[in-house]
């Protein structure tokens, strides 16, 4: 056989099996994984669940006009993929994940094409690719009914579509290039809002290519840039008109858990609002007109929180100062912070993730290696494309906090870095091998310099956490797998209900209640509708009615029902205007009570003393 027929039939059976190990490590994981309830039973109230329910309202699948879950969402790309993969696969969990690892698996086939690109040799882009496919947290956010495995292949397909325009000429080929890339910056963006940065580091590489003329970078950068910015305003005005009430804003929020008094580098809760979805997108809102007393829509509640941010870092520069730089040095951190998943959690229970050593750390160590190997090699566009994105998902991150998913997509190009700093450590030490030693005083200081500079990465990447924390995080994930079997018997609970009782009220109440704990808040919102149309008297029916309507910013509404209460019950509604004017001590009842007190409750005041006018009269 033919040498490069050889080499080339090679190089295809490595990559299949950089395929069929990504897949094997997958498949394995979530049939292991799903043993546990909470792989089997998505959590009340988190990302995977929000996201559930908000395709099966998209399907017509939940009855009611809330669209709570829709609205709860940041992005419509993942919620759209979800959609139509619960019209291929049904509503089976397991079919779901199964799917991600499929789809998940040929991503590294493509890393592995990038990297052999970038340092041509072959063997360090079958490894470099080998070692993002065991990484333990790209294993699981892979197979769960997250955004994050959406979000890291979109991240390498835009990396393998500028790269493989460097070498075109062709006006046609480079039109057609940038079309590509511009697709891939708007799904990115469509998926994850944060990444409206990574049109920067394109632009970079564009302008620094070293083979293209002025033409031939329009020809590239025109299409690219235009598709994005069409993605980016287009999806701004239909969040106010055609996708209206769905995706609001809630930027603002971010910053604000990120900036206050007792802010750290991950997520802490801040003004009582809850740390779900649903605290983020209604209750974070009416801590915002609590703290205005008056309406306001979720664009300017967005904007009042985003102003109380930057009015935190004017007061308090030192210690911004220091909350960034602490973020800083945890996002190249070996540990995996704890967002909505635990990976140390995970690993604990999981054979095949307690098989795999390595982690992010790795990367930390050796992409800077690679990022100094192009810079010395003079490959600017490559080094400003690849830094650039680690720069963007950086900034993101540590603008707001760190969490293991929000870091994930710089596993890429960190990957690809650090698969040329392998190439040129493995040069270095093959010279040294080949020489028997070290041949001048200037060798010595480059491998002195190599070896310091590896412990002081070494040192950034693995310094020891607090044990406290960890068992902490420890315990919120056994907290999640809780709730996750509880959420199992509510949800059996309300299948026997709408089978055997549905027709009675207490029955109707009691599934009521039920889709409340399990944060089916549309379902939820449509029962109590119902039920205080025909004049149930039940208390709790309508104190979650009144907040669902402060949840759609329908003050009025609120004000109108308990008017209606006034007349037709009212020990009913003593009793909540009570309650409403106690108030709480803290939480999310007690930006309820005041929001009531502020914008609800006066309007009411305002009906009486309008009727007694009417009276008078």
């Amino acid at each position: 056989m033919h040498p490069a027929r050889a080499s080339l039939m090679a190089w295809r059976a490595g990559l299949l099996l950089v395929f069929l190990v990504a897949l094997a490590l997958r498949v394995t994981f979530v049939l292991e994984s799903h043993a546990y309830i909470d792989h089997r039973v998505l959590t009340p109230g988190l990302d995977a669940q929000v996201t559930w329910e908000a395709a099966r309202f998209l399907r017509g699948e939940v009855a009611g006009d809330g669209a709570f879950e829709v609205r709860m969402l940041s992005a419509p790309l993942h919620p759209l993929f979800v959609t139509l993969n619960q019209v291929l696969l049904g509503e089976s969990i397991l079919a779901h994940r199964l799917l991600g690892a499929f789809l998940s698996s040929l991503r590294f086939v493509l890393l592995a094409l990038v990297l052999a690109r970038v340092v041509r040799a072959r063997w360090i882009a079958l490894s470099g690719s080998l070692l993002a496919a065991a990484l333990p947290s790209v294993i699981v956010f892979d197979t769960l009914i997250l955004k994050s495995g959406l979000d890291l292949t979109i991240a390498t397909v835009l990396v393998w579509a500028v790269l493989r325009t460097e070498e075109r000429t062709t006006r046609g080929s480079l039109v057609r290039g940038g079309l590509l890339v511009g697709v891939m910056l708007a799904l990115a963006f469509s998926c994850q809002l944060n990444t409206f940065l990574y049109i920067v580091p394109v632009l970079v590489f564009v302008a620094l290519h070293p083979g293209w003329t002025r033409a031939q970078r329009i020809a590239f950068a025109a299409p690219a840039a235009g598709l994005f910015l069409l993605a980016f305003g287009g999806l701004q005005l239909a969040q106010r008109t055609i996708l209206r009430p769905a995706f609001e804003p809630r930027t603002g929020f971010e910053l604000r858990i990120a900036y206050h008094k007792g802010a750290g580098i991950s997520y802490i809760r801040t003004l009582g609002v809850p740390g779900m979805p649903y605290g983020q997108a209604f209750v974070a809102r009416l801590a915002a007109e609590a703290e205005v007393e008056r309406a306001l829509t979720p664009a300017e509640a967005s904007a009042h929180h985003t102003a109380q941010a930057w009015s935190f870092i004017r007061q308090n520069p030192s210690t911004v100062a220091r909350l960034v730089t602490q973020r800083v040095l945890a996002f190249f951190h070996h540990r995996e912070f704890r967002g909505e998943v635990d990976i140390p959690w995970e690993a604990s229970r999981s054979a095949v993730l307690s098989l795999l050593p390595l982690g992010f750390g790795v990367l930390t160590v050796f992409a800077p290696f690679g990022a100094f190997a192009l810079a010395r090699r003079r490959e600017w566009a490559r080094l400003a494309l690849l830094a650039g994105l680690v720069g963007s998902v950086l900034a993101a991150t540590c603008i707001t906090y760190v969490t293991n998913r929000l870091r994930l997509p710089a596993v890429v190009p960190l990957t690809i870095l650090a698969g040329v700093g392998l190439s040129q450590l493995t040069e270095l030490i093959q010279g040294v091998v080949a020489r028997r030693g070290v041949e001048s005083p200037r060798e010595a200081a480059r491998l002195g310099g190599v070896v310091a500079a590896g412990c002081a990465l070494a040192m950034v990447a693995f310094w020891p956490g607090s044990a406290s924390e960890r068992e902490g995080m420890t315990r919120k994930a056994e907290a999640a797998a809780e709730a996750s079997g509880k959420a199992a018997a509510q949800a059996e609970e309300v299948a026997h209900l709408e089978r055997t009782g549905a027709g009675a009220v207490e029955a109707r109440i009691r599934r009521s209640r039920l889709l409340v704990q399990l944060q089916r808040h549309t379902e939820a919102h449509a029962s109590l509708v119902t039920l205080v149309h025909e004049g149930v008297g039940e208390p709790w029916v309508h104190e979650t009615h009144l907040e669902y309507l402060l949840w759609l910013g329908d003050h009025a509404g609120a004000a109108a029902h308990l008017a209606r209460l006034r007349s037709e019950a009212p020990a009913v509604y003593e009793q909540l205007v009570d309650s409403y004017l106690r108030g709480a001590i803290g939480g999310q009842r007690a930006i309820v009570a005041r929001v009531m007190r502020a914008l609800v409750l006066p309007r009411l005041r305002g009906k009486e003393e309008q009727a007694a006018c009417c009276e008078g009269g």
